[in-house]
């Protein structure tokens, strides 16, 4: 339990220090800090395990979004001008 605590340490001190850099102001101890907030005190001894799980599902998820919004910019373009001319006969 104790190797795991500390690996997840270690993981959680290198995100908040990349994330966090303006506050830390090149302090790992800081970064270390947030870490222990999140782990220990949260008591979410898998807290960054999660995170990077929900980061990994959220890029991908968006991925399915931009594919899908230009596919479907790329359908309103070809069909420009055809909505007017079957207004015009009365289509819909």
């Amino acid at each position: 339990m104790k190797n795991t605590l500390k690996k997840e340490l270690n993981k959680g001190t290198k995100v908040e220090f990349a994330e966090h850099k303006k506050v830390v102001k090149g302090k790992k101890s800081v970064a270390r800090q947030i870490a222990k907030d999140h782990v220990i005190k949260e008591k979410m001894p898998d807290y960054y395990e999660r995170l990077a799980k929900m980061e990994k599902v959220a890029k991908k998820n968006i991925k399915k979004v931009e594919s899908r919004s230009i596919k479907y910019d790329r359908h309103e373009k070809s069909t420009k001008g055809n909505e007017s001319r079957s207004i015009k006969k009365g289509k819909k």
